[in-house]
């Protein structure tokens, strides 16, 4: 089994709405980290990762960035705009989570409820037992 190393780094920011945490390029986030439970307001902008899991966060926004994969996990209230998913995007057990103007491998949404996906590029779509999801104006490929 492998152990999970806890990291810490600076940012900036409050945590609040109008002050997040700011993650950014100067910020020297991980190439590959998990997050869990937060429920602060934090903005990741323009950054380079590779992997990024949100586990029950709240008030992310992912702006601008490119990412390997991302994993939504009982998570709400996120935004993902304007990013390149080169793998994928699993949204599981999450709500209210938008996701606009990204090009993205792979989305799926399973078990996923009342998530507004819009103007994207997709290459493969799967939605498995989710529902009241908005999917609107997205080229999908597959």
């Amino acid at each position: 089994m492998q152990s999970q190393e806890t990291i810490e780094f600076d940012c900036p920011g409050k945590g609040t709405k109008a002050e997040p945490y700011l993650i950014t390029p100067e910020t020297h986030p991980p190439k590959i980290f998990r997050i869990y439970e937060l429920k602060k307001h934090v903005l990741i902008k323009d950054v380079k990762i590779g992997g990024l899991m949100l586990v029950k966060c709240e008030n992310f926004s992912l702006i601008g960035s490119e990412f390997g994969a991302i994993g939504l996990l009982r998570s709400r209230n996120c935004l993902v705009e304007d990013c390149q998913l080169t793998n994928a995007i699993e949204i599981f057990k999450s709500i209210n989570i938008i996701v606009q103007n990204c090009k993205i491998g792979t989305l799926k949404l399973n078990k996923a409820h009342n998530n507004k996906i819009t103007n994207n590029e997709i290459q493969t779509l799967i939605i498995k037992k989710s529902s009241g999801n908005v999917l609107k104006s997205n080229e999908v490929s597959e």
